[in-house]
């Protein structure tokens, strides 16, 4: 019974993974045809998937786009998901998803855990992957500033959110940015954040040094 059981868990994993992939696949054939109708009446929300582990759906990256019309138009904000391959209890268990890409929200704290009550309490087995990264991209221009991770964000969304929004702008500018992606995209390490505003803030300097020689 046990084995039937997770022949079923595997089949359902493999099939929302597979969902999941071709929605990216969609939204790239639409802009390589310069489909801008049908960009523009399907609300794509994930540019692309990408795998840790070869031939295991286990651990990936979701790429989404980042909401048009809102300070985060342009950003490629990178989310991992993880299942518990030994319990192997999706979809009955929400993944572990955390957010790669620093991002300054209220319910994103600074290692990347997610506030986020589609991923906890009211997590239901009919979720997909599919269904996280469409919550997910509302979650980003829709925080909940009183219920918060990260307790500046929360005050600034709450008391300036002209303020709060160029803060978010400056972020994704940064970090968010399509470099970073095709650097994970080709293989790169998986970085924390703390070592990804390192390492941005090493490239900042060296490039203040190198205008400085001119």
């Amino acid at each position: 019974m046990n084995s039937r059981s997770n022949i079923s868990k595997d089949k359902r994993l493999n099939k929302d993974y597979k969902t999941l992939v071709l929605s990216s696949q969609v939204y790239a054939e639409s802009k390589q045809n310069n489909n801008s109708k049908k960009s523009a009446d399907m609300h794509y929300v994930v540019y692309d998937v990408i795998n840790i582990k070869q031939n295991d759906n286990s651990e990936f990256l979701i790429v989404i786009n980042g909401p048009t019309c809102t300070p985060y138009e342009s950003a490629k904000v990178i989310f991992k998901i993880k299942i518990d391959i030994v319990k192997r209890n999706y979809p009955f268990v929400a993944p572990v998803v955390t957010c790669v890409t620093p991002i300054y929200h209220p319910n994103i704290d600074k290692s990347g855990h997610i506030c986020l009550d589609i991923l906890g309490r009211n997590w239901v087995a009919a979720q997909t992957f599919e269904s996280i990264a469409t919550s997910l991209s509302s979650f980003l221009d829709e925080p909940n500033p009183d219920d918060p991770l990260f307790t500046e964000a929360a005050n600034m969304c709450k008391k300036n959110r002209k303020d709060y929004d160029a803060r978010v702008r400056e972020f994704v500018k940064t970090y968010a940015t399509d470099a970073e992606y095709i650097r994970l995209k080709n293989g790169g390490k998986l970085e924390t954040i703390q070592k990804h505003i390192e390492n941005a803030a090493a490239q900042t300097d060296s490039d203040d040094e190198s205008d400085d020689m001119y």
